[in-house]
């Protein structure tokens, strides 16, 4: 029996670390002639804060998560076009929450067949005072996760 996935879910937050996951999930689209769908979660409000903006005034929460849901629509988005020019097929979505439900949430209404993301590889206290994104969509995921190990050396 083949296990073909037809659509892979890519969890991205603007960083290199879950950058590195694209490649992967890019083969396995190839591979299996897949969707990629290319998922950023924003910090809801209550994460954000009341924060300044450049010019000292206070900008109201509603206001900064407004600001950072454009900026990461405008992120995904452009980093979708580049995709679609290697001829993938390619879908975004943006969404607010803590990261690990909404991912797992995407997955279970969307119809997910595979979750590929990046992991920081943190271990021992690390791990236990910041949790584990990664962790938890492995753990709690209606689909297999493929999950990439960061390249990134810590403290560099």
């Amino acid at each position: 029996m083949t296990i073909r996935h037809q659509r892979i879910l890519v969890p991205l937050d603007g960083s290199t670390l879950a950058s590195e996951a694209l490649p992967h999930a890019q083969a396995l689209a190839t591979a299996n002639d897949a969707e990629l769908i290319l998922l950023r979660v924003a910090p809801d409000a209550a994460a954000l804060g009341e924060v300044l903006d450049n010019s000292r005034n206070i900008m109201h929460i509603e206001d900064r998560e407004q600001a950072f849901l454009d900026e990461a629509t405008r992120w995904v988005e452009n980093l979708a076009e580049e995709l679609r020019l290697q001829r993938f097929h390619v879908k975004t979505s943006v969404t607010v929450g803590p990261p690990a439900a909404r991912i797992i949430d995407y997955a279970q209404e969307n119809g997910i067949d595979l979750i590929v993301m990046s992991t920081h590889g943190r271990t021992g206290l690390a791990r236990w005072v910041y949790g584990s994104v990664a962790d938890k969509v492995l753990r709690a995921a209606p689909c297999p996760v493929y999950l990439v190990q960061s390249s990134i050396k810590k403290g560099k």
